[in-house]
């Protein structure tokens, strides 16, 4: 799975809706949001316009569906769901 895929996911699941859901709160038509969706999630990388609609509807920065590293993505999303901040800090 394409790292935009695995982020979109993550970022809906953050939300708690379905992918249909998901794709209404960032401006697609109710009759294609499902399709597109799976889409996105799944094969077809979309245009940085609609990253950044999906971006505000999960109240994420548009960054973070780049994001390569799972524990890196998932710490930004722990500390969105706290109202933390959150600064990166590689250790490696």
């Amino acid at each position: 799975m394409r790292v935009t895929g695995k982020r979109i996911r993550q970022a809906r699941k953050h939300v708690g809706v379905s992918q249909a859901a998901f794709g209404e709160m960032a401006g697609l038509d109710r009759r294609e949001a499902n399709v597109k969706m799976s889409q996105y999630e799944a094969s077809v990388e979309p245009k940085y316009n609609f990253i950044l609609k999906l971006a505000e509807a999960a109240q994420l920065p548009e960054f973070f569906f780049y994001i390569q590293d799972d524990e890196v993505a998932e710490s930004l999303i722990l500390a969105v769901s706290e109202g933390k901040d959150w600064i990166y800090s590689s250790s490696k």
